[in-house]
């Protein structure tokens, strides 16, 4: 058995992984009651923390004072891993919530992470959930939420129970409530379209509207223009009247993306409805039609069709040699120079402080190497030549005099 000073010494030390063995060790050991309550009386938080284990290694309740500030500090000293098991050890000893987390001490970003971890542990019987969904408290309900958000709660739990958090003034509720329904909801069968409306948060919206794809039997009210880049990635899958659609595409930007989504999994889409949004100049609509353009397996797009052989001037005068492959998004012209989103580089002309290596003009950071397959992830599908890509030149002159 390991001595009340050696535990003490530990709780001193300057390295917190001997602090945390010291803790775990006062948890398994059985002390004198005064010891412990001393230590929690104890200016020091490492101290406070260890009476905490410690009295749940007795099979003591916790003591009547407030321990949520403790499990906050341990939390933040050692991680919400090793706070969860303070209080999961507490459910176990059948330790009281309200007891364990007073709202005016606990830190909501670390009790969040700490209600999660519960939910998905401590066996909850459903009078305890519908007790806590009616509480006031926050903690009570977001606790009851991630436990109907567990995927064995599919199939028996009525939304009734979630829609309520949906429109909780506290955003830790209604961050509860958004994943209860994105586990659970698809299962359901209920009426979303009255939630779907510009009062409810983009991700309240974007997560029914997720829950509701593949469901013929709901139509929702979409009004594209108040969508966030989620919301309209989420217009994929959704029964959508064919009238609308063509309404969408004659209007806003936002709107042409939606009605590109929408269409996202019709049969023989025209190549040309997608080329028309990959060279319009608004992002939104050009990432639609890559992602659409993607799903159908239609080829990437070319400008122009390059030579086998093309050129990039790099720092210090070093030219490199590359192939752009087929599978590459190209844009230009060929003459003024053009850019892709992929690249192979073939060989390296010159050095680079004694080394064949390429460093980028426009961040001085980037490399390359011959052998390197260049990917350019968030390459500009637009007809604008100053953009993001893998710029080149067909003509190793024109990239020999190029400047920056």
């Amino acid at each position: 058995m390991i001595n009340i000073k050696t535990i003490e010494k530990g709780l001193l030390d300057s390295d917190k992984y001997v602090r945390k063995a010291a803790i775990m060790a006062a948890r398994y050991q059985s002390h004198n009651a005064d010891v412990i309550d001393d230590w929690w009386h104890s200016e020091d938080v490492n101290f406070k923390i260890a009476s905490c284990f410690s009295y749940l290694g007795a099979n003591r309740m916790l003591p009547k004072q407030k321990v949520a500030k403790v499990i906050h500090e341990c939390a933040k000293l050692y991680g919400d891993e090793f706070a969860s098991n303070l209080l999961l050890a507490g459910y176990k000893r059948d330790a009281i919530l309200t007891r364990m987390y007073p709202e005016e001490e606990f830190s909501q970003y670390y009790s969040v992470k700490l209600l999660k971890k519960c939910a998905n542990t401590i066996p909850i019987a459903a009078p305890i959930i519908t007790k806590w969904l009616d509480s006031p408290e926050w903690y009570h309900q977001c606790l009851a939420l991630y436990v109907l958000a567990r995927q064995e709660a599919k199939g028996f739990v009525p939304i009734s129970y979630i829609y309520p958090a949906l429109e909780n003034m506290d955003k830790a509720v209604r961050e509860a409530g958004v994943e209860a329904l994105r586990n659970i909801g698809p299962s359901m069968n209920f009426m979303a379209v009255k939630f779907i409306n510009p009062l409810n948060s983009s991700s309240v919206r974007e997560t029914l509207m997720h829950v509701c794809q593949g469901r013929k039997d709901i139509i929702l009210p979409l009004n594209p223009n108040r969508m966030l880049r989620g919301e309209l990635m989420a217009v994929r899958g959704l029964s959508v009247e064919e009238e609308t659609v063509l309404k969408w595409e004659k209007g806003t930007t936002k709107e042409r993306a939606a009605a590109l989504y929408a269409r996202a999994d019709e049969p023989n889409l025209p190549y040309v409805v997608i080329e028309r949004g990959l060279r319009d100049g608004d992002s939104l609509l050009r990432e639609a039609a890559l992602i659409v353009s993607r799903t159908h397996g239609y080829p990437p797009y070319h400008s122009f069709k390059p030579k086998k052989t093309v050129f990039k001037k790099c720092v210090g005068d070093v030219i490199l040699e590359a192939e752009i492959p087929e599978s590459a998004e190209i844009r230009g012209d060929g003459r003024d120079g053009a850019r892709a989103n992929r690249a192979i580089i073939k060989s390296i002309e010159n050095d680079y402080c004694g080394e064949k290596i390429g460093i980028a003009f426009y961040d001085c950071s980037t490399e390359y190497r011959v052998g390197d397959t260049v990917e350019i992830n968030d390459f500009d599908m637009s007809l604008e030549e100053c953009a993001s890509g893998f710029h080149f030149f067909e003509n190793h002159k024109l990239a020999k005099s190029f400047y920056y």
